[in-house]
């Protein structure tokens, strides 16, 4: 018989059917119980299997520690949002970010954003990729990064709504050339909207670029710099996937986008996933004639590569079948932003 677990820190139950796997914790290297961001002891998980031993003169370990700082406990004004002052955020103008939305679950989102910070990285941008999937995140585990030290969503903490540029960029683990800042909301409760604001306004003053995670874009519509961020929507090539998608470019969902400010909307069409191959597709024009948009492409799913990301493998390079797609999408983001092909 099985045990599973219903939330960290509660006690087992038994259950007959299978336990549901969780995704891979971050540990510190510490005796007893972990703990997480928020600096909760959590009984449910277990520190790093041989632990570096503390030296006996000073008490401290040895050698390297492999862990991520511990974040202290929220200041008062953090508590409440309501009490930080206008002034006191710090707010990008959305000029060189790039944020990616689905309406629909599944479709390959974070793949598809990563690809595309990656091929702006290539083509000599300084580029970061962060994660704003406040309650799923998880793109260092989608990258194979989730054994690298540096920091991650729960590690932030910005008083008053500010974060110094330079020293979070350090602290971030790499992607090839590419700066990765992850959600880990199984670490800690789900990132506050001026944690995001702080972050996105941070990476943005000391990268060319920032593409961002957004997820279906639920709470987000408090976090100013996205607001005025470009949008590549990507969308699933089915009638539901298309009514969604036509329900978010609608405003309803997704970040609020009014007047003169807010930036470029781009479609990139996926077709479903396990799909026989010679059942009928949605195509572009399709898509564009309901939805009254542009599609750049519609890409078909590479069974390889989902097999590498379910084996947890990570992702390596851009396939050659997405090589002139994604390009064809860095360059549109070149011409919105001004970046012309190698500056960095």
């Amino acid at each position: 018989m099985n045990t599973q677990y219903t939330q960290y820190g509660q006690q087992p139950q038994p259950s007959d059917s299978l336990s549901t796997p969780k995704p891979p914790t971050r540990y510190y290297p510490s005796s007893g119980a972990s703990q997480t961001s928020r600096g909760a002891a959590q009984p449910g998980l277990q520190p790093v299997a041989n632990p570096v031993a503390p030296s006996a003169a000073t008490g401290r370990s040895s050698g390297p520690r492999h862990s991520a700082a511990v974040r202290p406990p929220m200041r008062l004004a953090d508590a409440n949002p309501a009490r930080l002052p206008e002034t006191a955020i710090d707010t990008a103008d959305g000029g060189n970010i790039i944020l990616c939305l689905s309406a629909s679950g599944g479709v390959g989102l974070s793949v598809c954003a990563s690809m595309l910070a990656l091929a702006l990285s290539e083509r000599g941008h300084a580029c970061a990729l962060m994660d704003a999937d406040r309650t799923r995140g998880g793109l260092d585990v989608l990258l194979g990064l989730e054994r690298e030290q540096g920091m991650r969503m729960s590690d932030v903490e910005a008083p008053l709504g500010r974060l110094e540029g330079d020293a979070l960029r350090q602290e971030l683990p790499k992607w090839g050339n590419v700066s990765v800042l992850a959600a880990d909301p199984w670490n800690g409760e789900p990132a506050q909207w001026w944690e995001l604001e702080a972050a996105v306004a941070a990476l943005s003053q000391v990268h060319d670029l920032v593409v961002v995670d957004g997820g279906d874009g639920r709470g987000l519509e408090q976090v100013p710099s996205l607001a005025r961020a470009a949008i590549l929507l990507v969308v699933e090539m089915s009638v539901l996937g298309l009514a969604r998608a036509r329900t978010l470019i609608g405003g309803i969902g997704g970040p609020v986008r009014t007047g003169d400010t807010a930036g470029p909307l781009w479609l990139l069409g996926v077709h479903p996933r396990g799909m026989p191959r010679r059942a009928p597709r949605l195509d572009a024009g399709q898509a564009e004639a309901y939805l009254h948009h542009r599609v750049e492409d519609a890409i078909e799913p590479k069974p390889s590569l989902c097999a590498a990301l379910l084996d947890g493998m990570g992702v390596e390079r851009i396939p050659r079948e997405y090589r002139k797609t994604y390009d064809a999408l860095a360059e549109l983001v070149e011409r919105e932003t001004g970046h012309a092909r190698g500056t960095a």
